[in-house]
């Protein structure tokens, strides 16, 4: 749809930060971003469904781990499009020496990127 359309903005509805790596949530986003020449919008989120959880045999932990989790995951995505490789070991996941490259279209508009 990116590629197809000049003026929707297109995005996911919320991504779960468990159910994949930050690594490739910023890669994924970066490639529709300027596929779409701009026009991504990345929604991210803790996760509500303990059943998904159950499914996948990921962990269902308490909203303030999940939200730290959220916290760590954007943390990273936004290292990720930044100038130097990005190394973290979080509780949640692991990026090692790592950055996306070509970056977005669109610089973040959220004040920690």
């Amino acid at each position: 749809m990116a590629g197809v359309t000049q003026r929707l903005r297109v995005g996911t509805s919320v991504a779960c930060v468990y159910y994949r790596n930050p690594l490739l949530i910023a890669r994924a986003a970066a490639d529709v971003d300027r596929i779409g020449d701009g026009r991504l919008v990345l929604g991210l989120g803790i996760g509500h469904r303990e059943d998904e959880f159950a499914a996948m045999g990921v962990p269902y932990p308490p909203v303030a781990e999940r939200q730290r989790a959220l916290s760590s995951a954007i943390d990273a995505i936004c290292g990720l499009w930044g100038d130097v490789p990005v190394s973290t070991q979080a509780e949640y996941f692991q990026v090692a020496g790592a950055n996306v490259r070509p970056v977005p279209v669109q610089k973040p508009s959220m004040s920690r990127c």
